[in-house]
């Protein structure tokens, strides 16, 4: 399998007991460090635990392979005795039989019903700025199913990866993951129920975030108020109906040129006012943000999100100068969220901009991250991380190969690493620092923020939206499985 670069020669197999129902398995190549997703878990307990729900056994012919049981029953939950594990540079892949064809979960798409079937379905898993109304990889992404037994027992598989990857679905049934960077990393939950699975991938992954009493209310969003006088329009009209109301939000329209930390003071002149105004009628106001900064310097002589980003030095780098694209404002840098100086930097420009409108909470959006311009103004080096041997399926790179159709190029630099392993894990980073940025600007509340793109862990910090959803009865009925699996994911 030379196409996809150098093979592992050898790989280890690490197993923690961790707890009496939660096992991992660690494959790894022995010989060279690889890239691991670095969000910390929680440690489980120092002992190893004296009785489990679960055993474990290994073969070796005819090809080597790992068995989970579930004691009590006996029943097989995990079980890689399949030909085809392949571990190479550029490609891994794994298979497991499953317990049964009732299987949930992986994420996120747009599909007509909560369970999966299993007739040689893929999924592709990226985080990818698209339709909502289309079945291809979307914005998070959720390397977790759950698979209820025949007997109704309940079982949970996490694999802690953050490379572009597809899942396989087969009538066996059985289920194929491939992954294109890192290494495997699973975590099995033992259940035995559903809501045993979820709890139990939330002792890992982290609690859902608790949310502001405000955000349980009736919140009223759309895309396109050309002015500030549509948005009172929409707001009187509502009240007239007498339809409960709790929360206005701004999208883009409000921006001055759709620059973020601004408001356009003709076609929203007394947003302010407005603000305080929605505010004194008991209502809150949340507003978009979007992680690309205008980087156009003619579009007026201080802006200050530029200027302050650029001393900080935030943004995401290619070749050693900043990576630029295009979105909304036009030319545009990309702040690096696991940069430890765009923290301050964040809740500098957050605590500036409030002072100007009070906002209560904030919508980050566009943040897979969504880039106009395919990789950058310039376009992206010709190399195996733009260019990858195997594109996992994902949207743009089923045409000609490149995995940066829409996003940044592969090879551009984070903090935590290159863009190939970390790009799914860039709205973990902007929930991290966006949750922390409003908990110090707006001190004894609740931070509301919303997000667009997810990954496993970012529910600590971010309520989810589903995107960007048409008005129709498709839609509609497609937001109900979007919603339970968000649930099974760990929100609320």
């Amino acid at each position: 399998m030379k196409m996809f670069g150098d093979e592992m020669e050898t790989i280890s197999l690490q197993v923690y007991f961790e707890t009496k129902n939660r096992l991992r398995l660690k494959f790894a190549d022995k010989a060279k460090k690889r890239f691991e997703v670095p969000i910390e878990v929680p440690l489980p307990p120092a002992e190893s635990p004296s009785d489990t729900e679960y055993s474990i056994d290994f073969v070796n012919e005819p090809q080597f392979g790992v068995f989970v049981k579930r004691n009590d029953t006996g029943t097989i939950i995990f079980d890689t005795n399949i030909p085809g594990m392949l571990f190479s540079e550029q490609y891994i892949q794994i298979s497991t039989r499953l317990a049964s064809t009732n299987i949930y979960g992986f994420g996120e798409h747009t599909t007509a019903a909560y369970k999966h079937e299993t007739n040689w379905k893929k999924w592709s898993l990226f985080a990818r700025d698209s339709s909502a109304d289309s079945s291809s990889n979307l914005y998070g992404v959720h390397p977790f199913y759950m698979n209820i037994e025949d007997d109704g027992c309940a079982h949970g598989v996490f694999l802690m990866n953050s490379n572009a990857m597809e899942v396989i679905l087969q009538p066996a049934p059985a289920l194929t993951f491939r992954t294109i960077g890192g290494i495997l990393d699973f975590y099995i939950f033992l259940g035995p129920s559903p809501e045993d699975v979820v709890k139990q991938y939330l002792e890992v992954i982290g609690l859902p975030v608790m949310p502001p009493y405000w955000a349980l209310g009736f919140h009223l969003s759309r895309r396109g108020y050309g002015t500030i006088e549509e948005v009172k329009a929409v707001t009187q009209r509502t009240e007239k109906a007498k339809i409960p109301y709790d929360v206005q939000y701004l999208d883009i329209d409000y921006m001055n040129n759709y620059k973020d930390f601004t408001f356009d003071e003709k076609r929203y002149a007394n947003l302010p006012t407005f603000v305080d105004d929605l505010h004194a009628k008991g209502r809150k106001v949340v507003i978009v943000l979007d992680p690309a900064i205008a980087s156009n310097k003619t579009l007026e002589s201080n802006y200050p999100a530029l200027d302050v980003g650029i001393n900080r030095d935030v943004f995401i780098k290619v070749n050693g100068t900043y990576l630029e694209g295009t979105s909304w404002p036009g030319k545009a840098y990309f702040p690096d969220f696991s940069h430890p100086e765009v923290r301050p930097y964040w809740t500098q420009m957050c605590t500036e901009f409030r002072k100007s409108v009070r906002f209560d909470g904030l919508w980050i959006d566009m943040n897979e991250p969504s880039n106009f311009a395919d990789g950058s103004l310039t376009g992206c080096s010709k190399n195996t991380l733009n260019y990858p041997p195997y594109g996992a399926g994902v949207l743009g790179s089923k045409l000609d190969g490149k995995l940066f159709e829409k996003t940044l190029c592969m090879d551009s630099v984070h903090h935590a690493g290159k863009h190939y392993d970390v790009h799914n894990l860039h709205s973990y980073y902007q929930a991290n620092v966006t949750y922390r940025t409003l908990a110090i600007i707006i001190p004894g509340n609740r931070p509301m923020v919303l997000s667009r793109s997810t990954f496993p862990g970012s529910g600590r910090f971010v309520s989810h939206t589903l995107g960007e959803n048409l008005s129709t009865w498709e839609q509609l009925r497609a937001s109900i499985p979007g919603i339970l699996k968000f649930n099974l994911f760990g929100w609320c």
